[in-house]
């Protein structure tokens, strides 16, 4: 008897896609050329390989224009690929072919991630504690940090009514929509 593996999430970047599997594992299809695919090369794939080798069970799966996300099952997040503007959220610009491990940046000790999302050159996540944090390329100001610097690590979004928290995201190209709950 012999198991399938399926894909329990699935992502669209700019030109390449990712899956999430039912076995845990990141899987990534489409250009690599700069190494967004997770698997340790440039070289690109028509059919899903497997994300480079993190022990870590993956919960979720975001793609940008250039790089892609993990997020692990303990709440951490994982980033790969173009990195002109910092969306690996790593503290650097370097490009990277294998997962690396975002900064917590604004995101407190103890709060873990539970959604992830990926703009063009930007990224979001929902946080444990109901709050966004954000990284990456700002010229539109689609951190919603209050600025248009760019960030190599996590900031806060701020601006939120009172008694207002995060319940979804998703981030665009170059902008960032947001839904509320009431608290």
């Amino acid at each position: 008897c012999s198991s399938v593996l399926g894909f329990v999430e699935v992502a669209a970047g700019g030109i390449h896609s990712r899956g999430l599997g039912s076995d845990g594992r990141g899987y990534a299809w489409g250009r690599n050329t700069l190494g967004q695919l997770g698997d340790g090369t440039w070289v690109n794939q028509s059919m899903p390989v497997a994300v480079g080798d993190v022990t870590v069970t993956f919960a979720g799966v975001a793609a940008g224009r250039l790089h892609s996300l993990g997020l692990g099952a303990d709440g951490r997040v994982w980033a790969w690929g173009g990195n002109n503007f910092g969306q690996l959220g790593d503290g650097t610009t370097a490009e990277q072919a294998e997962p690396v491990l975002v900064q917590r940046g604004a995101i407190p000790a103890g709060v873990g991630v539970v959604r992830v999302a990926a703009g063009w050159h930007h990224n979001l996540v929902l946080a444990s504690d109901g709050m966004v944090y954000a990284w990456g390329g700002n010229g539109s100001g689609q951190l919603g940090d209050g600025t248009v610097s760019e960030r190599l690590a996590p900031v806060g979004v701020q601006g939120l009514p009172a008694g207002a928290g995060w319940t979804a995201l998703a981030a665009g190209g170059l902008g960032t929509p947001r839904r509320l709950r009431a608290a």
